[in-house]
């Protein structure tokens, strides 16, 4: 290979043996094509390469003209790589580029000298606070041109340099008053003048702790619990919580304006120790609260006694599928809680330990069964059962139909007439006025 050449919007622009050349001499805001090709050494050309189309960016400082916009007098914009001021107040339009409305647009042969300074920041407050540093923000500054930046100043010092509209001072001095102000400046390093001016005492920071709490007291124990109340602390800022302790375990929290806590998890009859210590915001403590000593409540003895057993087990009612029992109250050493009626070795029913009575349903008609009820206390404890009660269901009820007219009946045939049951007393076959109410000796009320 003897070399590449470069052309641009079709036009050769440079020559070389590398593969990387720059293009210089573009003007801004420019759309450009290229394409390169290879040459041999007897000059023989290569196909051209794929074309690639780059676009230069714009004047940093003046933007690129746009349509719909309005201009002021005196404003520069770019277009097509040419740097134009805006000579009539108007709102752009497509045809009334700076090229084709010269009424409009003057075309400069170099950018101006920038000479006017931006606006001043307004509205400069401190919005964040601490012992040592305060945040500042303002209202941006506008420029003919455009702002870069703000300038800081603590008195007359320069203290620093924002490209927003925030800054935070650090590193200063705790009860001493600082004043601060603001200047905008522009790329060709015009300065605004000052903003307003704001000034801060920063406080020291908090290192008094608040006072012990006072009278620490357990107003209430239980086997498993201690609930605990004191005087309230007090705090040159302000009290924010208390911790309880049990021992050197942190046992509970509550806010600063809660003076009870409630431990609990703890065991029966056991001794423990409490303190209380408060704190503030800033993370100050107090010193320990004087000691609480309590012993837990003991455990109550475990109940191993049963109630006695229920007496005069007895059946009360009964039907052909249900049985009602009955019996009297059994007694325990601290309270029956319930009784379990049992139908053979199947426990059938369960009531309170007040009810005294149960309904046993979904018996068969015509059925022996035999029943026996138990006591039960809270702690698991059963009484013996009671006495055995033998209960057979009522029978069924036959069929019966009801009489009707011209039918032949048979002696001892049943039916039903007006509600009641008669009896057949003889063979005939029934007649209207035959009716088993009107005619005794064919029918026998049962």
């Amino acid at each position: 290979m003897a070399g590449y050449d470069i052309y641009q919007n079709g036009t050769l622009v440079k020559s070389t043996d590398g593969t990387t050349e720059t293009i210089t001499g573009l003007s801004p805001g420019t759309t450009y094509n290229f394409y390169v090709i290879a040459r041999d050494l007897s000059g023989n050309p290569s196909a051209p390469s794929d074309s690639i189309s780059v676009t230069t960016p714009t004047d940093p400082v003046f933007p690129a003209w746009q349509p719909n916009t309005a201009y002021t007098v005196g404003v520069y914009v770019t277009y097509n790589g040419n740097l134009y001021k805006c000579t009539y107040a108007h709102t752009s339009i497509q045809g009334w580029e700076p090229s084709a409305a010269p009424t409009l647009w003057q075309l400069q042969s170099a950018p101006p000298a920038d000479t006017q300074p931006p606006s001043a920041p307004a509205n400069l407050t401190i919005t964040a606070q601490t012992s040592t540093s305060a945040t500042l923000t303002w209202t941006a500054s506008t420029d003919n041109i455009g702002v870069t930046g703000y300038d800081i100043y603590q008195g007359s010092n320069l203290i620093g340099s924002s490209t927003t509209t925030t800054f935070t001072v650090t590193g200063l001095p705790a009860g001493s008053a600082v004043s601060f102000y603001v200047k905008a400046k522009d790329a060709a390093g015009n300065v605004s003048a000052a903003s307003n001016v704001v000034t801060t005492t920063p406080t020291a920071p908090d290192t008094v702790p608040p006072t012990a709490p006072a009278n620490l007291t357990s107003t209430t124990k239980t086997q498993t619990s201690v609930t605990l109340a004191w005087g309230a602390s007090t705090d040159n800022v302000g009290v924010t919580g208390y911790d309880v302790y049990n021992g050197s375990t942190l046992a509970a929290s509550v806010n600063g304006t809660t003076l009870t806590a409630v431990i609990n998890n703890l065991s029966p009859n056991t001794t423990y120790t409490f303190t209380v210590i408060a704190k503030d915001a800033a993370g100050n403590v107090s010193a320990a609260s004087n000691v609480a000593t309590v012993t837990t409540d003991a455990a109550s003895p475990t109940d191993t006694v049963p109630p006695t057993a229920p007496a005069n087990l007895t059946s009360t009612a009964k039907t052909q599928t249900s049985v009602t029992l009955a019996w009297e109250a059994s007694t325990d050493n601290v309270g029956v809680t319930g009784y379990d009626v049992y139908n053979g070795s199947t426990l059938a029913a369960s009531v309170n330990g007040t009810t005294l009575t149960a309904v046993i349903n979904n018996l068969s008609p015509n059925t022996t069964y035999t029943f026996t009820v138990i006591a039960k206390d809270a702690a698991g404890n059963v009484s013996v059962a009671s006495n055995v009660v033998t209960v057979t269901t009522d029978a069924s009820t036959p069929t019966v139909d009801a009489w009707v007219a011209n039918k032949a009946y048979v002696k001892d045939d049943l039916v039903t007439y007006n509600g009641k049951v008669y009896k057949c007393l003889q063979p005939h076959t029934s007649l209207v006025g035959w009716e088993p109410a009107n005619v005794p000796a064919l029918w026998s009320l049962q």
